[in-house]
């Protein structure tokens, strides 16, 4: 087992305990780290711990890691209160995608760290140029994108906005890489950054084969099955995640072709053509979804991130 350098930062602090919150908190508690995990969500925040202590399994099961689930566990703090943050060399948000909410986060957050912090977002959707606007030392900001599960998948993306000091760059890879991550920067901020504009791309030409006739959208082993989908999308395999279902929904649809159309007695080409607008609109639709908006009509606010998703899937 290889030993694990030790991490530049020697404390780091993880805002919001969902899915990814907690997936990171395990990550820098697997490489040895003290851990703060805030969030004001007192149930998720209890639960944490158990979540934690399953991640850590998994990784000693690899053989990735020596120490055993409750150790791992045991180095992060739970806490409900900001200011529990105030002595960390670094501090990632990962709560939801809502730039008004990030942005008042943020704010009360420069009220309690000292100026030289380093302050991250795990946004996937959200450009850092726009997330950094309520900052006094916006220096010290950039995205830092790990990809869902964490502890599984160690691509993480580092997106720096037009202020970010070149050593904060530094400090944040050289971490990255000490924790047993492969960081990525991405030196000019892009909506999708990068690995999101690969998915969408290979999705779009998904999509493209199967409207040609060239391919069907599946194979009988897949169609009756609860998963689906290339091993490319894997960072959405859990199955409470809400892009997984909408995953789902691409996959598992049987879209209009010939073949089709002429089993249902729809043969005709006018009917052939409805029906395939009818689907570009409806996968428009739920590329959407996936991208985090409410365009599948769920009734849910849009978010800000969808207008990235729209000038990519217009490309």
């Amino acid at each position: 087992m290889a030993q694990i350098p030790s991490p530049v930062f020697s404390t780091a602090s993880v805002i919001g305990s969902g899915l990814m919150g907690t997936g990171i908190a395990a990550v820098f508690a697997a490489a040895k780290m003290k851990v703060t995990l805030i969030d004001t969500d007192e149930k998720r925040l209890g639960e944490s711990k158990s979540r934690i202590q399953g991640i850590a399994a998994e990784l000693l099961s690899a053989q990735l890691i020596e120490d055993s689930p409750d150790a791992v566990a045991a180095r992060v703090d739970c806490a409900s209160d900001l200011a529990a943050c105030k002595e960390s060399d670094l501090i990632l948000e990962a709560i939801f995608e809502n730039l008004d909410a990030k942005h008042a986060l943020y704010t009360q957050l420069e009220q309690i760290v000292s100026p030289s912090t380093i302050i991250g977002s795990n946004t996937s959707g959200l450009l850092p140029s726009a997330l950094c606007r309520p900052f006094r030392h916006p220096e010290r900001f950039l995205v830092i994108h790990f990809w869902n599960p964490p502890h599984a998948i160690p691509l993480v993306e580092v997106v720096p906005n037009p202020a970010t000091k070149p050593e904060v760059i530094e400090s944040v890879l050289q971490f990255l890489r000490s924790v047993r991550c492969d960081p990525v920067l991405v030196a000019k901020e892009i909506p999708g950054f990068i690995g999101n504009r690969l998915q969408y791309a290979v999705l779009r030409e998904a999509l493209a084969i199967v409207r040609s006739g060239a391919a069907t959208s599946g194979s009988g082993r897949h169609r009756d099955e609860s998963f689906s989908g290339p091993a490319l999308f894997g960072r959405w395999s859990d199955r409470n995640c809400r892009p997984r279902r909408a995953r789902h929904f691409l996959y598992h649809r049987e879209l209009p072709h010939a073949a089709t159309s002429e089993r249902r007695g729809r043969s005709s080409i006018d009917e052939r053509e409805s029906s395939s607008r009818k689907d570009r609109t409806a996968f428009r639709r739920r590329f959407l979804f996936l991208a985090g908006g409410a365009s599948s009509g769920s009734g849910r606010p849009p978010e800000p991130r969808v207008a990235a998703a729209q000038e990519i899937s217009n490309q």
